[in-house]
């Protein structure tokens, strides 16, 4: 098996809705079991690399065939089973939405604190969520799209909804922006000021 093509940087940040990846849809979720490996190592260190299935090469010669056979049968079923819920459920809902689209984008405000979104659809920030527990809003998920529309200081994606895509349970919930801000804050609510206070409060935690 050979690993998909790399795509060219600006593949994240794009004129949307675009066609989907015309890899091998095997070795495509194969792939991304193993770049989602990484990045639990990366972010867990040595130790927890060590611990997990990566753990297995330490200090031998690895070669792409030996990483893409880690994924196991239980986990291809799983993603495959996501692929289709994301390709004839999410994505005919933001369909319409054509303009400025971005995969795993970061803000200006993410140079205070490290913060990375899922989808951007022309506006539109979504969080997908694959946890098998049954969609409810939770103030923290809720609290954490607006932390990310609030980081956008310098309105670099124009966002004007937010929503959140219970992946298991195929169901989108979207909120118009200004008024989700408004209805939680009891008044009306600007978002330009609401982002300086927030930028200031996150240069006053770095002082």
């Amino acid at each position: 098996m050979s690993l998909p093509s790399r795509p060219a940087e600006h593949v994240r940040v794009f004129t949307g809705p675009a066609a989907g990846n015309g890899a091998d849809a095997v070795v495509l979720a194969r792939s991304c079991w193993v770049l989602a490996l990484i990045t639990e190592a990366y972010r867990g260190g040595p130790m927890v690399a060590a611990a997990g299935p990566l753990g297995r090469f330490r200090g031998a010669a690895v070669t792409s065939d030996d990483l893409l056979g880690l994924a196991p049968s239980a986990g291809l079923d799983q993603l495959a089973g996501f692929r289709h819920v994301f390709s004839d459920t999410l994505i005919p809902q933001l369909a319409a939405r054509t303009g400025t689209w971005a995969l795993g984008p970061t803000f200006t405000g993410s140079a205070l604190i490290k913060a990375d979104a899922d989808l951007i659809a022309a506006g539109l920030l979504i969080d997908l969520k694959t946890s098998a527990k049954k969609p409810s809003l939770a103030v923290t998920d809720l609290l954490q799209v607006i932390g990310y529309a609030l980081l956008d200081f310098d309105d670099e994606y124009r966002l004007d909804a937010l929503g959140i895509f219970s992946a298991r349970y195929a169901y989108l919930a979207t909120w118009e922006l200004p008024a989700l801000l408004s209805e939680l804050a009891g008044h009306d609510v600007d978002l330009r000021t609401v982002r300086g206070r927030f930028r200031d409060l996150l240069h006053s935690c770095q002082a």
